[in-house]
C-alpha cells in the first residue's frame, strides 16, 4: 500500500509540475505572439506616418505655389492699375486661354492682366491708363513690339 501511495503521490506531483511547465510554455508563446503583433502595429504606424508626412509636404508645396501665383497676379494687377483705357493684345472666349496668354506676355517681359469685358470675352491688356493719349501711344508701342493687332479697350 505504501508503494501504491508513493506512486500516486509521485504521479500527482509530476502531473502538477508539468501543468505549470505547460502553462509557462503557452504563456511564453502568447507573449511572443503579442510582441510580434505589437511590432507589426508599430511598423505599420511608422509607415503610415511617413506616408502622411510625404503627403503633407506635397500639399504644402502645392499651397505655396498657389499662394506665390496669386501674389504675383496681385502684384501685376497693382502695377497695371485699373485705368479707364486698356491696351489689349489678345481677346479670348475661354478664360484659360487668356490666362496662358497673360503668362506668355509676362514671360516676354510685358506686365499683363486679364480683364473680363462683360460680353463673354476675356481680354489680355499690357497697359492700363486714365489718359487716352497715353493709351494710344502704348498701343502703337505694343503694335511694334507684341502684335500689330493691339487695340484700346475703353472700360465702362
Amino acid at each position: 500500500m505504501k508503494q501504491l501511495f508513493f506512486i500516486v503521490a509521485v504521479s500527482v506531483s509530476l502531473g502538477l509540475g508539468s501543468c505549470k511547465k505547460i502553462k509557462a510554455y503557452f504563456s511564453k508563446d502568447e507573449k511572443a505572439k503579442a510582441d510580434a503583433a505589437m511590432k507589426q502595429l508599430e511598423t505599420k504606424m511608422k509607415e503610415d506616418s511617413i506616408k502622411y508626412l510625404d503627403e503633407l509636404a506635397r500639399m504644402k508645396a502645392e499651397s505655396s505655389a498657389t499662394i506665390d501665383s496669386l501674389q504675383s497676379t496681385c502684384v501685376t494687377k497693382k502695377t497695371m492699375g485699373s485705368g479707364k483705357y486698356y491696351v489689349v493684345t489678345g481677346a479670348f472666349m475661354e478664360a484659360g486661354y487668356a490666362e496662358k496668354y497673360q503668362a506668355k506676355m509676362e514671360n516676354e517681359g510685358f506686365p499683363a492682366q486679364v480683364i473680363d469685358a462683360g460680353n463673354g470675352f476675356s481680354l489680355v491688356a499690357v497697359k492700363s491708363t486714365n489718359s487716352l493719349s497715353d493709351a494710344v501711344s502704348a498701343m502703337e508701342d505694343a503694335r511694334g513690339a507684341i502684335t500689330e493687332n493691339a487695340w484700346v479697350y475703353i472700360a465702362q
